[in-house]
């Protein structure tokens, strides 16, 4: 991606989104159309939207049904819509996330924030039955920015939408994950560990 991140690692937006579109923007053509599972949950606009996900309610997101209720009445295009702007907010607090914990260069942290935008994580994210799995991802990364805050009041608010994104099964194991950064961090605030100088540690043992 070398025209989306600039010699000091930043990452470029404007090139970025620019190929985002190109890349991602064609699903955005099936404007008002509905895709395989999609007509059994929301062919009967909001009240069947509603009606479908209250017989099934297990490993959803609450109110998930009147919540795309309510983004279905004016047509398939603006669930359609929101995805393909919530992908590069997703992206972008991903990178923030990342530079929180202070680990990586400013570099790599573009570069991952490049993979979750552009790589094919839901290459059915066309469909709006996948809608749930875009806004449980963003409220987790969201709430994983926020839980690295150096705020105490950002750092407990981030538990509703961490919380939120658990009612999607196939993201609970991110959970794993960021506890055992938090507790990474933990012990590095404690011992003042570094990479650099564990690095420089093992070096010395191995050439003494």
């Amino acid at each position: 991606f070398p025209v989306t991140i600039s010699m000091e690692g930043r990452l470029r937006w404007r090139p970025t989104l620019l190929l985002y579109m190109l890349s991602h923007g064609f699903m955005l053509a099936s404007w008002n159309a509905l895709h395989w599972d999609d007509w059994i949950t929301y062919a009967g606009g909001r009240q069947g939207t509603i009606d479908a996900f209250a017989e099934c309610s297990r490993c959803t997101i609450p109110f998930r049904g009147e919540i795309e209720g309510l983004l279905i009445a004016p047509g398939p295009w603006l669930m359609r819509l929101l995805v393909f702007v919530f992908f590069p907010i997703i992206a972008l607090l991903t990178q923030q996330f990342l530079r929180r914990t202070q680990w990586l260069q400013r570099d790599e942290e573009t570069i991952i924030a490049l993979g979750v935008l552009f790589l094919p994580m839901f290459g059915a994210r066309i469909a709006l039955i996948n809608f749930q799995y875009t806004i449980s991802l963003l409220l987790f990364v969201l709430g994983a920015w926020m839980v690295l805050s150096p705020r105490q009041v950002t750092r407990l608010v981030s538990l509703v939408p961490i919380f939120w994104s658990m009612f999607t099964q196939s993201l609970q194991v991110f959970v794993v994950v960021l506890i055992v950064v938090l507790l990474a961090k933990l012990v590095v605030r404690q011992s003042a560990f570094t990479l650099d100088r564990a690095y420089r540690d093992w070096e010395t043992a191995v050439l003494s």
